[in-house]
């Protein structure tokens, strides 16, 4: 047999603390999420208000916390999400998708066109 699959508690990587935080032409990113040893990996987001704007999910191979902490992010293809990142068009949002990438670190970024909102995302994985 087997080693048997681990699951991780589900952490907030994005936290309006119960106020807006989609307001004018802001922009929110999450925590950066190692995706190392996780053979899953989800995202649960949550938006409420009349914001719009635009999701998207980008990854890095180079950043490392200790020796590259600046290292750019690059934006990844609608693919890296089963399903596709939802477009927030001033309603709220409540989706649940698969992170499909083999980018070692990624963060979600969500950058405000008009209008306001809260938005919270959790991430959970499960590792071997």
């Amino acid at each position: 047999m087997g080693n048997p699959i681990k699951p991780l508690k589900p952490i907030k990587v994005i936290d309006s603390n119960g106020v807006n935080n989609m307001t004018g032409t802001s922009t929110v990113v999450s925590g950066i999420i190692d995706t190392w040893g996780l053979n899953a990996l989800s995202l649960e987001i949550q938006a409420a208000g009349t914001a719009q704007g635009a999701l998207t999910l980008a990854g890095s191979n180079q950043y490392d916390p200790a020796t590259n902490p600046n290292a750019a992010f690059v934006p990844l293809p609608s693919s890296a999400m089963v399903p596709a990142l939802p477009s927030v068009n001033g309603s709220a949002v409540s989706y649940l998708g698969s992170v499909a990438t083999g980018a070692r670190y990624v963060q979600l970024k969500y950058v405000n066109a008009t209008g306001a909102g809260q938005l919270n995302v959790w991430m959970n994985g499960t590792g071997a």
